[in-house]
């Protein structure tokens, strides 16, 4: 028996990928517009996604995806507080998500994916109380254009938008431990969330609203070490939980998600106020004789997946959708490995009882990796970017999960 066939999820389970706008539409029209990564890159060479969008989407096909995580670009998509939308803008994205539809592809959309307009970075961000109404002013015009989705992610890892912006500086608005800023923005971001929810189930109550947050094990790299534990335990309790409960639950304690977005990238050894992993320049050596998996970005720890599914089912009661999980690479074993191994420890969790219903692998093409720029290779299409059209290879793992998909569904469907 091979290692898809032993593989078995719900008939109906959504398999997909995810992408954001800010990271393959090129020509970037938000504050990531002449952004220099470390690589050199800027965010606007792109990979002509937008110009192009039927190539990739065709991949999805050629894998045989069921549903597309994607995301609308504010910036793009309003160029003024509280202006009409941009209807060039709005009927590209009407395109995509009827070309999604009309080919059996379930679209989950994502509202905020780390990327504001210029004209609110301008204006203070996510730390300006406005921010909320502007927010909302958006969605609402959203919703009014009809827009044919039934699953929304409103904000894409606010712990990581807040850290990397407000507290280490390498994101916009490029901020070094501005606590009291990063505060307001956790507080603004997550009424914004609680708004624009309100808004979409009020127009169509059947719709599945939440979130993605990032979740990572934090464990102490010195079990011994009093700063270490200190710092695990406050990632775990102020990065994960305290940053996830203001958006799971509303201000007077209601639950204001319809499901809560995973997006799982395995574990992160804590430091003193640092942490050791490859993109924070730990050496390589350190994990060779750890005897652990890494690829160009994080340690990986598939078996905590399983582990981590189970506790959010049995806290939160809510469905999950693992929105985010993949690896930066360019070794090809290790990325076939690793997908294995989550995707075994995915399924071992749904069947303690984990009420996971769909898995998004990070992602559809190689993009723009943020801040690490066109170097990190996480894509099951490989893109050559020296190449004049950007072509667009599948690599050997879109094929591994391809079979997965197929040979997976014997069991019998169990969510409506």
């Amino acid at each position: 028996m091979t290692e898809t066939q032993e593989l078995q999820f719900p008939s109906n389970f959504l398999w997909g990928a995810a992408t954001s706008p800010t990271q393959i539409e090129g020509n970037t029209k938000n504050e990531w517009a002449g952004f220099i990564a470390r690589d050199g890159a800027v965010a606007d060479d792109g990979c002509n996604h937008w110009e192009d969008y039927e190539r990739d989407f065709t991949l999805l096909k050629d894998i045989g995806l069921n549903s597309y995580r994607l995301g609308l670009d504010w910036g793009r998509l309003q160029r003024a507080p509280g202006a009409p939308l941009c209807e060039e803008s709005l009927t590209r994205y009407r395109q995509m998500l009827e070309w999604l539809r009309g080919n059996n592809i379930e679209p989950l959309v994502t509202l905020h994916h780390f990327a504001n307009p210029a004209w609110l970075a301008n204006s203070g961000g996510w730390a300006n109380a406005h921010s909320i109404a502007y927010f909302s002013n958006f969605v609402s015009r959203l919703l009014d254009a009809g827009l044919p989705v039934k699953y929304w992610v409103t904000v894409n890892e606010p712990g990581v938008y807040l850290t990397m912006g407000y507290l280490i500086g390498l994101f916009p608005p490029k901020k070094h431990y501005a606590f009291y800023q990063g505060y307001k923005a956790l507080k603004n971001l997550s009424l914004a969330h609680s708004a624009a929810r309100a808004m979409i189930k009020d127009r169509n109550p059947e719709a599945m609203v939440g979130i993605a947050k990032h979740f990572k094990y934090f464990t102490p790299f010195r079990k011994w070490h009093f700063i270490d534990k200190v710092n695990a335990y406050l990632c775990k309790h102020l990065f994960t939980l305290r940053v996830l409960e203001s958006f799971v639950y509303d201000r007077n304690g209601n639950i204001d998600c319809d499901f809560i977005g995973v997006n799982y990238y395995g574990r992160m050894r804590v430091r003193g106020f640092g942490d050791m992993s490859p993109v924070s320049g730990a050496p390589q050596d350190f994990f060779e004789k750890a005897g652990v998996s890494c690829d160009d970005m994080w340690e990986q720890d598939p078996q905590w997946m399983s582990r981590l599914l189970c506790s959010l089912t049995k806290r939160y009661g809510l469905p999950l959708y693992i929105t985010e999980s993949g690896f930066a690479t360019e070794d090809e074993e290790l990325r076939h490995r690793l997908l294995a191994e989550h995707l075994k420890s995915l399924e071992k969790a749904i069947n303690k009882g984990a009420d996971v219903r769909g898995f998004y692998y990070w992602t559809l093409t190689d993009n723009f990796e943020w801040a690490e720029g066109f170097t990190k290779k996480f894509g099951l299409a490989g893109i050559d970017f020296k190449s004049r059209d950007k072509k667009r290879v599948l690599r050997p793992v879109a094929r591994y999960y391809s079979e997965v998909i197929r040979n997976s569904s014997a069991r019998e469907g169990r969510y409506s």
